[in-house]
């Protein structure tokens, strides 16, 4: 299934930010009942807004850093991420990019479950380890290399606010290298309109390494793109 996605990222067009959401994947697309996981009907319902509100920003800003991130990933040293992806949030949240507190070292609770953050000497060993597993696996296709970009961003959680939508550039930026400028997959509204599966996916991810989920949704997600997106 990766595979067959990957053949389709090439001829993704320059993203339709003209057109609503709606128009591409309305609310009775079966997209969103194929992209559910078996968990979905526990996490609240979310509107998927026409104006792709969060997707135009991570576009801009994968634009205006698409080359210091190829750099930075491909640099010797981890060094050249660590001062990137602080410019990757701020470029989506408008402000400085902050690290949670010292001290805090678990999410708020939700539904009674509250998730440990990685120390800061944890998080930055995390991103190395992704950055040689980038490398060393350039073979593999994009849509599982990009699962991987995706999961250890959301997982290491380095900022206070602006995690998902980093981890969704770097996404992007893995699944697009061979793609033409201007185009993006809009994994946030996929998420949203899926009722949150791809979160599951990503915890059975980091919790079970179990894969074959991530892969699925992002795989679905890319197919079902490339039939919507204008080229």
């Amino acid at each position: 299934m990766a595979r067959e996605a990957d053949l389709l990222l090439p001829s993704l067009g320059i993203f339709p930010l003209h057109l609503a959401v709606s128009e591409l994947v309305p609310e009775d697309d079966a997209v969103w009942t194929a992209l559910e996981h078996p968990l979905s009907f526990a996490a609240p319902a979310s509107e998927v807004a026409d104006g792709w509100l969060r997707t135009q920003d991570e576009l801009r800003t994968l634009q205006h850093r698409q080359d210091a991130l190829r750099d930075a990933l491909a640099a010797p040293d981890i060094e050249s991420l660590m001062r990137l992806l602080p410019a990757l949030c701020s470029g989506v949240t408008g402000r400085a990019a902050v690290t949670h507190p010292s001290g805090r070292n678990r999410t708020e609770p939700f539904m009674g479950v509250s998730v440990a953050f990685l120390s800061p000497e944890e998080g930055i060993a995390s991103f190395e380890r992704m950055r040689v597993w980038l490398r060393e696996n350039a073979d593999l296709p994009a849509v599982i290399r990009a699962s991987v970009a995706l999961a250890t961003v959301t997982n290491v959680h380095a900022f206070g606010d602006g995690n998902g939508r980093v981890a969704r550039i770097l996404a992007n930026h893995v699944l697009l290298a061979n793609t033409a400028p201007g185009a993006y997959v809009p994994l946030h509204e996929y998420a949203l309109g899926s009722r949150r599966s791809l979160t599951f996916r990503i915890r059975e991810a980091e919790l079970r390494n179990d894969w074959s989920g991530l892969v699925g949704f992002v795989s679905t997600v890319v197919t079902h793109w490339a039939t919507r997106s204008t080229t």
